[in-house]
């Protein structure tokens, strides 16, 4: 699956109100690894409902998603302050 494939199948996706691991893990072992330079940056987090006992979990905390500053040095938790 080529990486425009797999965002067209990722917005499906969000379109579902509940949806299979499976259908995730297939998404994820149909694509390509990328080098771990190409993580840096900040990344914006969201989920899908998959029935996960820690669904919503995140929101509730403001989750923001997570910021590689570097290959070895990774905040993965960022959270929205009362600022924003």
């Amino acid at each position: 699956m080529d990486v425009d494939t797999a965002r067209a199948r990722f917005t499906e996706l969000r379109g579902k109100a509940h949806v299979d691991p499976a259908e995730l893990d297939e998404i994820w072992a149909s694509l390509e690894p990328v080098r771990a330079v190409d993580m840096v940056g900040n990344w914006k987090g969201d989920e899908f409902d998959t029935g996960h006992k820690m669904n919503g979990q995140l929101q509730a905390a403001r989750w923001y998603g997570k910021i590689f500053k570097s290959i070895n040095e990774v905040e993965p938790i960022v959270c929205y302050d009362e600022a924003g």
